[in-house]
């Protein structure tokens, strides 16, 4: 007979829907949040990153293309959540859009191996991730870029959520989708 182990919880910040997943999200895993835009990906994942910032789980939050840092923050400070005190230690936002156009997928993905190994974070956010994509020259450069994102935030062992607005078919075609640990589709009622 083995013995299971026990998979850590971090808490959602939302009591329901902590109560949905059993406790709260399982750590150390990566996720793809997807859904249209206003559907939600960017709140709930502040939410959970405010809920959970302190000096020993520091959250990394990376700004792509889709929105500049100082917006988001602007709409952040609106919510109950928010805690500007967080900011800078805590919860840092880094923007990857200028060296994203500048430079492309290559010197972004040194620029974010470069923030995880001096912050260390315990939970980091990609938002948008799906503008990798769109941005590579092949499925090939792609593929790679995806999935050397995704295994070194496994090797860290960090919560990672990888923000998109993806759809169903890029579920099935998209290959980070099969690499990442789970999934959380969000979308819109009328």
């Amino acid at each position: 007979m083995t013995k299971q182990t026990a998979i850590t919880r971090m808490s959602t910040g939302v009591r329901n829907l902590d109560a949905i997943f059993q406790g709260g999200w399982p750590r150390g895993t990566v996720t793809v949040i997807a859904g249209p835009p206003g559907s939600g990906k960017t709140v709930l994942t502040q939410q959970i990153c405010f809920h959970n910032a302190s000096s020993e789980s520091r959250v990394l939050y990376f700004n792509t293309l889709s929105e500049p840092s100082a917006k988001t923050l602007r709409y952040l400070s609106q919510f109950k959540y928010f805690d500007a005190t967080k900011l800078n230690e805590d919860v840092r936002f880094v923007d990857l859009g200028a060296v994203l156009r500048a430079k492309g997928l290559q010197e972004t993905q040194a620029v974010i191996m470069h923030h995880l190994k001096t912050i260390q974070p315990g939970l980091v956010v990609v938002d948008s991730f799906k503008v990798f994509d769109d941005l590579a020259k092949s499925s090939e450069e792609q593929r790679e870029f995806g999935y050397e994102i995704a295994v070194n935030l496994m090797t860290w062992e960090t919560t990672a959520f990888l923000l998109g607005e993806y759809g169903p078919h890029d579920i099935i075609t998209n290959p980070v989708f099969s690499i990442v640990d789970g999934l959380i589709t969000l979308s819109q009622r009328e």
